[in-house]
């Protein structure tokens, strides 16, 4: 049988944990929805999408470019109480 690499990250993952930590990195380093779109190549309203915990069948694609768009790892967004040590 086949494996096919997972390439979205799975809908649990959307949660307001995600949308959270995307609003406070943006808060933090005083940057906009908008800027991050620009960022990640992506229209404003599905990054929007994203910072609100409106999108499903999230890109892993896109998760890494918007953490390297905001200097952290997908680790940082995605990772539930777990801290590098």
């Amino acid at each position: 049988m086949l494996k096919l690499a997972v390439s979205y990250v799975p809908k649990r993952r959307l949660s307001g944990t995600l949308s959270d930590r995307l609003k406070s990195l943006l808060a933090e380093q005083k940057r906009s929805v908008t800027w991050l779109a620009g960022e990640i190549g992506q229209h404003r309203v599905s990054t929007s999408r994203i910072v609100n915990g409106q999108a499903t069948d999230l890109p892993l694609s896109t998760l890494r470019k918007i953490a390297a768009a905001l200097g952290v790892s997908v680790g940082d967004l995605v990772d539930e109480g777990e801290s590098a040590e």
